[in-house]
C-alpha cells in the first residue's frame, strides 16, 4: 500500500507542546508544501466562520478539527490537543469518515 498525500493529525495532551510542535513544523512549510494548521476547537460555529471571513490577521483565524478534516480531500498536517475529543453528552461523534484516497 502506498501512502499517497496523507493527512497527518498530530495529537498532544498539552497546549504548550501543541504550540511548540506547530511552531517547529511551521518553519518547514516550504518542505511540507503548505502551511500546517492548528485546530483551536472541535468544530467551528457559524459565528466563528463569519469572524474568519473578515479576519486579516492569520494568527487570529480559528480552525475547527472537524472543518479541517472535512474541508480537504487529503494532505496536510493538522495539530490539535486531546481535549478536542471530549465526549459531547456522553457520546463521541465521528469527526470524519473520509479516506486518504485519490
Amino acid at each position: 500500500m502506498l501512502f499517497n498525500n496523507l493527512t497527518i493529525v498530530v495529537l498532544t495532551d498539552r497546549n504548550d507542546l501543541d504550540e511548540q510542535l506547530y511552531s517547529t513544523f511551521s518553519k518547514s512549510s516550504d518542505l511540507l508544501g503548505e502551511e500546517p494548521k492548528r485546530a483551536n476547537k472541535r468544530k467551528l460555529s457559524d459565528e466563528d466562520k463569519l469572524a474568519n471571513v473578515g479576519c486579516k490577521d492569520n494568527s487570529k483565524v480559528k480552525h475547527g478539527l472537524f472543518d479541517l478534516l472535512n474541508g480537504r480531500e487529503s494532505g496536510g498536517v493538522i495539530f490539535t490537543t486531546i481535549q478536542k475529543f471530549k465526549p459531547e453528552d456522553g457520546e463521541i461523534p465521528v469527526l470524519t469518515d473520509r479516506k486518504n484516497e485519490r
